[in-house]
């Protein structure tokens, strides 16, 4: 499941498990929502199914910091995209800094998001899927032969340009710039922070 945190008028409700990011006073904030996100989202999820929230709601920013949905399960949500949200961004990391940040050292060298696609997908009947496309994973978009891929994953990769994808450590400029270089450092990274700053703030 995915944690989530609504931030109206550009002022965040905090949660335990996400990053604190306000609008100073008298910013230009405009009023809506943003909510931050890690973890999964599906059709199941109230990103998808918001039925305490008003008819005429709608998200104003989504920010993902390194999902572990996969693109199975997220291509349905954004078959709905232009009713649910005005703008969505990605924060994960490049998958030079995937392979560095080692989830236990000899044991399993490679990252969380690693584990979680290679070892604890499932396919459809329930069996084992190992190397599962992950939204997190950056090394699930690249080197693709797009006529061979599922639709899904089509769909996923079609939305997700430049524009909506951050790549940890990266110098982006305003509102696309991270330098988280481990699953944990999401929350707290500066300018991870700074980016949502500048989405909330926008006008």
């Amino acid at each position: 499941m995915m944690e989530v945190g609504l931030h109206e008028q550009g002022v965040p409700q905090q949660t335990a498990a996400e990053p604190r990011v306000e609008a100073p006073a008298g910013s230009s904030a405009s009023p809506g929502a943003t909510t931050v996100a890690r973890g999964r989202v599906n059709e199941r999820d109230p990103l998808a199914y918001s039925s305490a929230l008003p008819a005429d709601f709608r998200f104003r920013n989504i920010a993902f910091l390194a999902p572990a949905c996969t693109f199975e399960d997220f291509a349905p949500v954004l078959g709905r995209h232009e009713e649910l949200w005005d703008e969505l961004r990605l924060f994960a990391m490049t998958d030079e800094a995937e392979r560095k940040d080692a989830l236990v050292p000899v044991l399993y060298p490679r990252s969380l998001l690693y584990f979680v696609s290679g070892v604890c997908e499932t396919d459809a009947e329930g069996n084992r899927e190992a190397g599962k496309p992950l939204v997190g994973l950056r090394r699930h978009y690249a080197g693709k032969d797009r006529e061979d891929l599922p639709d899904a994953v089509r769909v996923v990769l079609d939305y997700m340009t430049p524009q909506r994808s951050v790549w940890s450590p990266v110098d982006g400029g305003p509102g696309l710039s991270a330098s988280a270089v481990h699953h944990g450092d999401f929350d707290d990274d500066p300018k991870v922070r700074e980016s949502l700053r500048t989405m909330i703030e926008a006008p």
